[in-house]
């Protein structure tokens, strides 16, 4: 079995990534994660607007003062006496009155107000977490394959124990390569970094086991025993001898099974030599439904490490592992679903690879490069990893640098303007223009009491209110003093 299927589920664009923070096609690529990147240039929008709209506000009365200190016939139109509006706030203004607040100031509100509204759909859309970027990573210890040793079972053998660490990082390892798009094999060296990755033109890449399809889908009744189907597969060729199955409930003569695997090494236990494997493998089947069986035979490459499976006792290894890589092919993982026979192949493989890796370190996952190893295979202190970066694009810095600018001329025109009116005679005369709600409130009060003008203050505008006149004909401005 091939790993077309493995590859299809990854969408690998190999790229250099081998600097922290840099810039490639017009895009910058930084070491923060994207749920922080993306804070960061919310926040800094979100202070951009509250400060365009502060010194905005700023910039219009004191445009609206130059305007009135030119000469005592100078005149503002009412649209301009207007603060800072948000995006509702103007399209309701030019809704009931036809015109821009503050004039065509009125065109920067509304822009800077909806980007207000928006900047978090913007930034979440444009900042994302970039994929297929892989640079180097220091290995400092896990699975590695020790040079030849003798092993440390009977007659020098060397059992890959499936519940020890060895085993589970040897296959995390290929998960994650094939997540990464890379393909599973038998690796030098292996962590259990998620970001581990490894090409075959890897040094580290030492072989791998292949496992084809050697039948098309065999059909066997529904009532039929395991002990039938190993002896007809025996003898269609499809299985060896000394075979063993695992099964969800019940073996042997037993018909009652969710699922099988039955597998043989082509060489006893005792032999010293390097082996093979056929496998079936039957699915979850409904009652009384046909037992749908799958055949494989896997063979494994790799002139530097045929020494490893000849240590490797091919029964009780077999037989080890057996209920695991039975519960992968039939009740799935986390990469292929339950029962998908177009995984079969590649599960196996994966499997078969781990056994290989397990054994050859020892069933240690602690171990550093040495002298020796690093000179056996050509290994090195750094492994091919997955480099996480996030994507901050151009459009993300138009737009800040748009709002930086903007603030900037806004800052700088408001202190031409404050200059220009700290030189006029009759600047305490249009201190106090209106161009908010509260100075608008203070303007119509001196308006309504004008004999009581200096004493009417922001402060002291609770002495007044506003309501019906004693005869209710109309409503007006009253000083709660009358």
């Amino acid at each position: 079995m091939k790993m077309d299927f493995w590859h299809s589920l990854i969408h690998h664009h190999p790229a250099d990534a081998a600097a922290k923070n840099y810039w490639q096609s017009h895009d910058f690529y930084t070491i923060l994660n994207s749920s922080t990147a993306r804070n960061i240039f919310i926040s800094a929008f979100l202070i951009l607007n509250i400060s365009i709209g502060l010194v905005g506000a700023l910039l219009l009365k004191h445009r609206n003062q130059a305007k009135l200190l030119k000469g005592k016939n100078r005149a503002i139109s009412l649209n301009c006496l207007s603060s800072w509006m948000t995006a509702a706030e103007v399209v309701s203004y030019i809704w009931q009155t036809r015109r821009l607040p503050g004039g065509y100031y009125g065109l920067f509100m509304l822009s800077t107000g909806t980007f207000g509204i928006l900047h978090q759909y913007f930034v979440s859309s444009f900042i994302t977490a970039a994929t297929g970027l892989y640079g180097n990573c220091a290995f400092s210890k896990g699975v590695v394959i020790q040079p030849l040793f003798d092993g440390v079972g009977p007659e020098g053998t060397i059992t890959p124990a499936r519940p020890w660490p060895a085993a589970n990082v040897a296959i995390s390892a290929q998960i994650a390569a094939i997540r990464h798009g890379d393909s599973p094999g038998i690796y030098a060296k292996a962590n259990s970094d998620s970001d581990f990755t490894i090409t075959t033109a890897s040094p580290d890449y030492l072989g791998s086991w292949t496992c084809n399809s050697s039948s098309g889908p065999m059909s066997f009744e529904s009532v039929a025993s395991v002990q039938s189907i190993a002896s007809d597969l025996i003898r269609k060729d499809l299985m060896y001898t000394n075979w063993l199955s695992h099964t969800g409930s019940g073996n042997g003569s037993d018909t009652r099974h969710s699922g099988l695997l039955l597998w043989s090494p082509s060489v006893a236990s005792d032999v010293r030599q390097s082996w093979a494997v056929k496998a079936a493998i039957s699915p979850f089947k409904d009652l009384g439904q046909p037992t749908m069986v799958y055949n494989f035979d896997c063979t494994m490459a790799g002139e530097r490490i045929q020494w490893i499976l000849k240590k490797m006792p091919s029964v009780g290894t077999l037989d080890g592992w057996g209920q695991s890589v039975y519960a992968s092919l039939v009740y799935g993982n986390d990469i292929v679903s339950p029962g998908d026979e177009t995984t079969f192949g590649s599960t196996l493989e994966v499997f078969l690879n781990a056994m290989v890796m397990a054994a050859g370190s020892g069933n240690n996952a602690t171990h550093v490069l040495t002298k020796e190893s690093k000179a056996s295979y050509k290994s090195t202190d750094i492994y091919r990893c997955a480099i996480r970066r996030t994507i901050i694009p151009l459009p993300v810095w138009i737009v800040l640098a748009l709002l930086s600018v903007n603030l900037v001329i806004f800052i700088f025109a408001d202190l031409i303007l404050l200059i220009l009116i700290s030189g006029r005679e009759k600047r305490k005369e249009v201190k106090d223009i209106p161009s908010d709600i509260s100075s608008w409130q203070v303007a119509f009060l001196r308006d309504r009491f004008p004999r009581r003008q200096p004493t009417i203050t922001a402060t002291g505008m609770s002495s007044y209110t506003y309501g019906w006149n004693g005869e209710f004909e109309y409503l007006q401005f009253k000083s709660i003093e009358n």
